[in-house]
């Protein structure tokens, strides 16, 4: 059962990306879009951007030693 479900997911995936490619959509892209868009925040979410500021600030006092 588990083997036909996991092949189900991949031919929905590929069927999705196929769809994507044909639209001209590229999720990925739209990603790092939105990342610039949020000044390098992963999302609106709080938890995420508390996340992502505490490894900048991590990432930022590592350097500066």
């Amino acid at each position: 059962m588990t083997n036909n479900y996991n092949e189900y997911l991949e031919q929905i995936k590929k069927k999705l990306d196929a769809l994507n490619k044909a639209a001209g959509v590229n999720p990925q892209e739209n990603i790092q879009i939105q990342n610039h868009r949020n000044n390098g925040m992963p999302g609106n979410d709080i938890f995420d951007m508390l996340g992502n500021g505490a490894k900048m600030w991590m990432e930022k006092n590592n350097n500066s030693k």
